[in-house]
């Protein structure tokens, strides 16, 4: 408390205090890769403080790579802070896994158009697994078409976030050797017993 005692006779006192925040919860809900289902995500869920009758907002800028606010949920992305009614201070987001547009290409014209599921790849319109298109042609002695980006990379379709443009691309064929040991445990373990 502090006070001031006017030349005139007069006393202002001013009283200050602390302010308890109180706390709300965020609720995120996130679909699942293999249908259109949303699931409790309990890591990207949690608490927040903020004092009573201040707006508190849902930071988008933690939405991961990959997933957006879903536009066909009742998203709560703003509440109104009430230590009257602690049940309404919580946030409720569903994330829905990002689409994009893949176009494949084969010189100038377009073979298919298809959309490509985050963390998920090519779906078809009922949400199916779809697949690239099949390319076309026979390649050079020692190479292979694929669908590859203007850089001539090959793109994961699981990990496409936005319209993307694949166009077929003629590469050298490259073929992991697996080197294989042979082991003798065997042998040791058939001898041992044919000693017993």
């Amino acid at each position: 408390m502090i006070g001031t005692l006017a030349d005139y006779g007069s006393l202002t006192l001013k009283a200050y205090y602390d302010e308890e925040a109180i706390s709300g919860k965020i609720i995120v809900y996130v679909e699942n890769a293999g249908d259109n289902e949303y699931v409790l995500d309990e890591d990207l869920g949690g608490t927040f403080t903020e004092y009573d009758g201040v707006t508190y907002t849902y930071d988008e800028k933690t939405i991961p790579v990959g997933f957006a606010l879903a536009a066909d949920k009742d998203n709560v992305t703003e509440v109104v802070m009430n230590a009257a009614d602690p049940a309404a201070n919580t946030i409720k987001v569903y994330l829905a896994r990002v689409r994009a547009e893949v176009t494949f290409k084969d010189g100038d014209s377009t073979v298919a158009t298809k959309t490509a599921k985050y963390g998920f790849g090519l779906i078809k319109p009922d949400g199916e697994r779809d697949a690239a298109p099949a390319i076309t042609g026979t390649p050079s002695a020692g190479k292979e078409f694929v669908w590859a980006d203007a850089t001539g990379e090959e793109i994961n379709y699981r990990t496409i976030t936005e319209a993307v443009t694949l166009v077929k691309t003629e590469r050298d064929i490259t073929r992991k050797k697996d080197r294989v040991r042979r082991r003798r445990s065997g042998y040791f373990l058939r001898r041992r017993q044919r000693r017993l």
